[in-house]
C-alpha cells in the first residue's frame, strides 16, 4: 500500500504522515501463536478434539505460526521449537522435519507411540521467541485399517441350485 500525497512545501511533514499512517494501516503480519496444521474431524456432527494416533505409526505434523487474525505467517526468525509429552513412557515426542510432500523440509512434530494404548495424553510445542503454545491432546488407538482379504467359511451361506448338466 502506498500513499502519494504532497502539499508544496509540507511535502516533508506529509511524507512522515505517511509513514505513520501506513504503520497503522498494514494488516498485522507477526506471529503470535503455534498452530500444529491438523485436520478438523468430526464425527456424527460433534467436532473430536483429541488426534488419534494409531500405535503403528510414526506421524509427522507440520508446526505453523499464526498471527493475531489467524493466518499463516512466517516464524520470527531464529526461532526454534520444543515440544513436551505429558507421558513420556507412552508417547514420544520430539521437533522434526516433514520428510515429504510439499512440505518436506518444513519444521513438523514428530510423535509415536509406545504403548498399545491410552488416551488423553497432550503434547506441549513452544518456542524460543515467546509465541503462545499450542496444546494437543492425543490418544493411541489400535491400527483398525484392513490388512488382507479373508473369506468367512465358518458364515457360508448355502444356497441350493440345480445340478449342472454334464
Amino acid at each position: 500500500m502506498e500513499l502519494n500525497i504532497t502539499f508544496g512545501p509540507n511535502a516533508a511533514f506529509m511524507a512522515r504522515v505517511d509513514k505513520v499512517l501506513l504503520h497503522y494501516l498494514r494488516p498485522c503480519r507477526d506471529a503470535v501463536a503455534i498452530k500444529l496444521a491438523l485436520p478438523i474431524i468430526t464425527r456424527n456432527g460433534k467436532t473430536m478434539s483429541n488426534y488419534e494416533l494409531v500405535n503403528d505409526a510414526v506421524v509427522d505434523i507440520m508446526i505453523t505460526t499464526i498471527d493475531a487474525a489467524g493466518n499463516l505467517v512466517p516464524a520470527p526468525a531464529g526461532d526454534t521449537f520444543t515440544v513436551v509429552s505429558s507421558d513420556t513412557a507412552s508417547l514420544n515426542a520430539v521437533i522434526g522435519t516433514m520428510p515429504s510432500g510439499a512440505f518436506a523440509g518444513k519444521t513438523s512434530l514428530r510423535i509415536n507411540a509406545l504403548v498399545q494404548l491410552k488416551a488423553g495424553m497432550t503434547v506441549t510445542v513452544s518456542d524460543s521467541a515467546g509465541l503462545s503454545t499450542d496444546v494437543q491432546t492425543i490418544d493411541i488407538v489400535a491400527d483398525a485399517t484392513a490388512k488382507a482379504i479373508t473369506l468367512d467359511l465358518v458364515d457360508a451361506v448355502l444356497t441350493p441350485q440345480a445340478v449342472p448338466a454334464a
